[in-house]
């Protein structure tokens, strides 16, 4: 499993990540904790929309379509979700609208 190297101190420690050193060639050494997260979101199947105006952060965010994750990788960030949400999509629902949380979540909300 390689491990990968974060460029500018990003606290992956804090996700329970640790400190992961990129196989040679890949994103040219070292990248961010953001380039990971899209390139797992990306490998899951995941539409991912990151948001940035620096040129340099596009850059890197593009640059992430070119990481490739091992299965263990991929598997070891996938286990760190604890099942919380940021968000609910509560917000989506309106008296007489089409959507409610039982429809928008493919799991049941709050550990419900």
């Amino acid at each position: 499993m390689s491990s990968l190297v974060f460029a500018n101190g990003d606290p992956m420690a804090s996700l329970g990540l640790g400190t992961w050193k990129a196989a040679p060639g890949e994103v040219g050494g070292a990248v961010t904790a953001a380039q990971v997260l899209l390139a797992w979101g990306i490998a899951c199947g995941t539409a991912v929309i990151p948001k940035s105006v620096h040129p340099q952060r596009l850059a890197a965010n593009l640059a992430a379509t070119q990481l490739s994750l091992s299965a263990s990788e991929l598997a070891q960030i996938t286990a760190l979700d604890r099942g919380e949400r940021f968000i609910d999509g509560s917000f989506w629902e309106l008296p007489g609208g089409p959507y409610n949380l039982a429809n928008l979540w493919d799991e049941p909300i709050g550990g419900a």
